[in-house]
């Protein structure tokens, strides 16, 4: 008479294991990752196209939103990109031109807030300025710790290549100083940087400012 076999009971232990692992990499989703759940709100002065070259000194027309900005490398594309990067990396991000923004209460429902500008005279572009001057020192004035519970930051673009750039973001900086001691280091962009550069450079930017948010 046959006898059945019997699988010993310490070889059912890793079968058991083997055949969860191969189920979680067939279709179990993915753990999520550190900025899950975090939200980012990214303002910025990216001027209007058509982009086109500083008109002369006997021109009537000028397009100030325009300049310092080219059409391949500006802030928009640059917001853009830098959305799309935190986007993949789980967290939710909003777009929000500076012209845009009505009030200080928009930036109380985020997590983290970029600030972008073109470099102008070494300095931010005026409508971001505005920002500034109308809307976030009512938050410095009056929300009790300011927004220090949020992480800020700034990158700009610049069309020369110096201190007009670094002068620009240290601006930027200092502004921010004034409303969160949680600050990552920004990123400047030259308008003639290589795509690759520009690609890598963005990449970290978004990665200190992950690891600031999870802090």
């Amino acid at each position: 008479m046959a006898t059945k076999s019997r699988v010993p009971p310490l070889v059912l232990i890793p079968l058991a294991f083997v055949a969860a692992l191969f189920l979680h990499q067939a279709g179990a989703e993915p753990a999520p990752s550190a900025g899950a759940g975090k939200s980012v709100l990214i303002v910025y002065h990216g001027g209007q196209p058509p982009w086109r070259t500083m008109p002369p000194l006997d021109q009537d027309e000028v397009d100030a939103l325009t300049q310092a900005t080219t059409e391949g490398v500006n802030v928009d594309v640059l917001a853009r990109q830098i959305r799309d990067q935190l986007t993949a990396g789980g967290l939710r991000v909003d777009l929000r031109k500076a012209t845009e923004v009505q009030g200080p209460k928009e930036f109380l429902d985020y997590d983290g807030i970029i600030f972008g500008t073109p470099t102008w005279f070494s300095n931010v572009a005026y409508p971001l300025k505005k920002v500034f001057d109308e809307h976030l020192i009512r938050i410095y004035e009056h929300r009790p710790g300011r927004l220090n519970d949020k992480v800020l930051a700034g990158f700009v673009t610049v069309m020369e290549s110096g201190k007009s750039g670094p002068r620009c973001l240290q601006s930027l900086d200092w502004a921010l100083e004034h409303l969160s001691n949680r600050r990552p280091e920004g990123l400047v962009v030259n308008v003639s940087d290589d795509q690759e550069s520009v690609n890598t450079r963005a990449a970290q930017f978004c990665k200190r400012f992950t690891q600031a948010l999870e802090h």
